[in-house]
């Protein structure tokens, strides 16, 4: 009987996540996006044959730009929602029962 009374007085354990936050974030953004590199222009070019060498590089760095942005918002997401489970399991844990 005793052992009854202890297992509903004492609090249950915490079940967190084995996996911590950062871990969920892929390791190859750590080493962020590389630059574009702008094209080879022969040095017989016209400038239109320039222009667009440097047209090309303006995009492929823009693009470069936009993965930058978008992992930054991924990781951002990631870890808020890491975060929000981890909160979930504390205040699962602190409920009396795991039901209040």
């Amino acid at each position: 009987m005793l052992l009854l009374v202890a297992a509903c007085v004492s609090s249950p354990p915490i079940y967190a996540s084995a996996t911590p936050c950062i871990e969920l974030v892929p390791p190859e953004w750590r080493d962020g996006v590389a630059t574009a590199r702008p094209g080879q222009i022969a040095p017989d070019a016209s400038d239109l044959e320039i222009a667009k060498v440097w047209q090309q590089f303006g995009i492929d760095q823009t693009v470069k730009l936009v993965t930058a942005n978008e992992r930054i918002a991924a990781t951002f997401g990631i870890v808020e929602r890491c975060a929000d489970r981890d909160a979930k399991a504390v205040r699962k844990s602190r409920s009396f029962l795991g039901i209040f």
